[in-house]
């Protein structure tokens, strides 16, 4: 049985969440409106601010990202995405590549979890060189256009029951994640480790004994996966 190692993305993998300022590219390429890109910025303003809890973030950020790229095609979203997550200024937290190649080197397979949608998900699986991916996902008609809705959400339950699948067949299993959104996870592996982690997840990991990595630019020298 191999070991797996699971991944949130947004301030788990890199700093901040990348749904924003890739949108800001996406209205800079004409793929959505400007106002619907700051339309996200507000969402964003209002839950740094405290004004919205996370769930509702999530979702009002979801359903009104979905909506913007109403007609327009998933496949010229997914190349503008992987440019976005490949290029050599983006800002993955310093541990991220070290760790992923001593992965691929143990033979651990790494795989994202993330509530972020299909094009983001693949989009930094392929410029981090990830096996698998699990993600949200934005409706898409029969000729490969988005809808505008928003067809699956990959919540704090949806990961839970994803990571239960997994670790019972892994020989060992390890999640790394920032929020309250991913205690579905968490929980439910042999090692939890929490980047920077958010005040609910800090008390929490804090009551599990859970790993906490305050500085995540530097190698994590806490995480092996040859133990």
């Amino acid at each position: 049985m191999a070991q797996v190692a699971l991944f949130d993305a947004d301030r788990t993998l890199h700093e901040d969440f990348s749904i924003f300022p890739l949108y800001e590219v996406f209205a800079a390429e004409g793929l959505v409106a400007s106002e619907d890109s700051s339309r996200l910025q507000e969402i964003f303003a209002q839950y740094n601010n405290g004004e919205t809890e996370y769930h509702d973030f999530a979702m009002n950020t979801l359903n009104v990202a979905a909506w913007a790229l109403r007609g327009r095609e998933e496949a010229t979203a997914t190349r503008v995405a992987d440019l976005f997550f490949s290029g050599s200024e983006f800002n993955w937290f310093g541990y991220v590549v070290p760790l992923l190649s001593e992965a691929e080197n143990a033979r651990v397979e790494s795989i994202l979890i993330t509530a972020e949608p299909q094009f983001i998900a693949g989009g930094i699986v392929a410029a981090l060189g990830m096996n698998r991916l699990f993600s949200s996902r934005f409706g898409v008609e029969l000729d490969g256009r988005f809808d505008g809705s928003v067809s699956s959400v990959l919540g704090s339950k949806q990961k839970g029951e994803i990571t239960q699948g997994l670790a019972a067949h892994s020989s060992r299993s390890f999640a790394f994640g920032d929020s309250e959104g991913d205690i579905g996870m968490l929980e439910l592996v042999d090692e939890a480790i929490c980047i920077k982690p958010t005040p609910e997840l800090r008390s929490h990991a804090m009551e599990q004994g859970w790993t906490i990595i305050d500085d995540p630019h530097q190698p994590l020298e806490v995480i092996s996966f040859s133990d």
